[in-house]
């Protein structure tokens, strides 16, 4: 299976068969009275949005932290970019952090890691 899915068109029985294996897994892991697994246990998970998205915002957030990592929110709204910074500056600032950074960039409403914007994809 690819590490990102993003439809079904190209997968085989055995890709789709394997998904919903993992799926089964991860709603059961969502049936325990504490809903985490450790496997990004000691990493950090920042989230970059550049426009308003409450599902999307909360969703990647829930599904890091029953992952075990720590979350970093940023959001557009109260950061420099109100005064002009960059994107590809704001990114830079996130950079260091490691790891992937996704998000929502108003340009071309693409969600998922922005290393894009710094060649670090």
């Amino acid at each position: 299976m690819t590490a990102h899915l993003l439809g079904i068109d190209g997968m085989t029985r055995a890709d789709l068969e394997e998904l919903l294996e993992l799926t089964d897994t991860f709603a059961e892991v969502g049936r325990r009275p504490i809903p985490k697994v450790p496997a990004l246990r000691g990493r950090t998970v920042a989230t970059v949005f550049f426009e308003n998205s409450t599902r999307t915002r909360m969703s990647f957030d829930t599904a890091a932290r029953r992952l075990s990592a720590d979350t970093i929110a940023f959001s557009a709204g109260g950061s420099s970019i109100s005064k002009g910074e960059s994107l590809r500056d704001t990114v830079e600032v996130v950079g260091p952090l490691r790891g992937r950074r996704p998000g929502r960039a108003p340009s071309d409403g693409r969600d998922g890691p922005l290393g894009w914007l710094t060649g670090r994809m």
